[in-house]
């Protein structure tokens, strides 16, 4: 591995670079960014797949937020291409990914990440469905019911799906309905669908709202390795124990997968911690470290070789639960 030496201040500019941040900003000197410039190129709906893409998926827990985050990387990109890439084109799925928690991920991904991350999400719930009344077997005719409901009416709120549910003989009372919905969510069996009167979430089946996306399923081994390869891009510098923490996986697995790829890797240190990035995200010019430590000809400096103007009083916002905050220990 070739040693890169940065500082704090030189990694977190290379982490903005990764996740698409310096969009629009004077920083054209390095393969991140020139990787971003693709995105500049669309427009619309169009980009906002690759957006999620590139950023290894968005966190959408608030969908009144979630948007902004594919806004912040990018240049023409509105609320409205946001919707119509969830709920025209679906070429994006909103659903549950890493750590359990809601995201907006691609939604050709949505086999293989409901499969890779989902099993222990579901696992993870077990003690607090029992404390509800909802074993095993109650969940899976809950499952079983969802194909009907679902073929029938189309998309359903939680309160429909609650009241359809509870004619079957299904607890839904207190926090039921809700262990219920994002545990069919972590199996991949339902998932977000459109926005009822603009405002009011609905669910659909999988396998029916995404029927026209090509969605691969992929052994553990590949998954693993795919999941750290696009954290990595989206996050580098960074760890083994950042990706288990951002993944919500077991550190065996995250090292695993890590582990897979480690041939695209480059070492790299940040005032003495030991990271990782991809060695593809180089800049193609760097010829090592000059005699301050920083690599050379890979635009760390501030300004280095851009084509006119300066960054000063550039602000990027990020909303709540930006992905960017969440994708490291601490």
């Amino acid at each position: 591995m070739t040693n890169i030496r940065l500082s704090e201040d030189e990694a977190r500019l290379w982490r903005l670079r990764s996740q698409g941040l310096d969009v629009g900003i004077n920083s054209q000197n390095s393969a991140a960014s020139a990787q971003n410039a693709v995105i500049n190129q669309q427009n619309g709906a169009d980009a906002v797949a690759e957006i999620v893409r590139l950023s290894a998926g968005l966190q959408a827990q608030d969908m009144n937020t979630a948007p902004l985050q594919v806004r912040a990387r990018s240049l023409d990109t509105k609320v409205g291409d946001v919707w119509k890439s969830l709920s025209e084109t679906r070429h994006i799925v909103r659903t549950w990914a890493m750590r359990g928690t809601l995201h907006i991920v691609p939604a050709e991904d949505h086999k293989w990440l409901t499969g890779l991350l989902g099993p222990s999400s579901f696992s993870a719930g077990r003690g607090r469905r029992k404390e509800l009344g909802l074993d095993e077997s109650t969940l899976y005719k809950a499952f079983e019911s969802f194909a009907t409901f679902f073929t029938q009416e189309g998309p359903l709120t939680r309160q429909k799906l609650a009241e359809m549910l509870a004619l079957e003989g299904i607890r839904v009372e207190n926090q039921a309905i809700h262990h219920i919905v994002r545990s069919g969510g972590f199996l991949g069996y339902i998932t977000h669908g459109p926005l009822l009167d603009g405002k009011t979430e609905t669910f659909v089946l999988a396998d029916e709202w995404l029927a026209g996306v090509e969605r691969p399923e992929l052994g553990r081994e590949e998954a693993l390795a795919r999941l750290a390869g696009r954290y990595v891009r989206a996050f580098g510098p960074t760890t083994d124990r950042d990706f288990a923490v951002w993944s919500g996986l077991p550190l065996r697995d995250a090292r695993a997968g890590w582990e897979a790829i480690s041939g695209e890797l480059v070492e790299v240190d940040v005032e003495g911690e030991p990271m990782a990035a991809l060695r593809a995200a180089l800049d193609s010019r760097f010829r090592g470290n000059d005699e301050e430590g920083v690599p050379m000809g890979s635009g760390f400096r501030r300004n280095e070789g851009s084509s006119g103007g300066n960054d000063e009083g550039v602000v990027k916002l990020l909303g709540f639960f930006d992905t960017y905050l969440l994708g490291y220990r601490g």
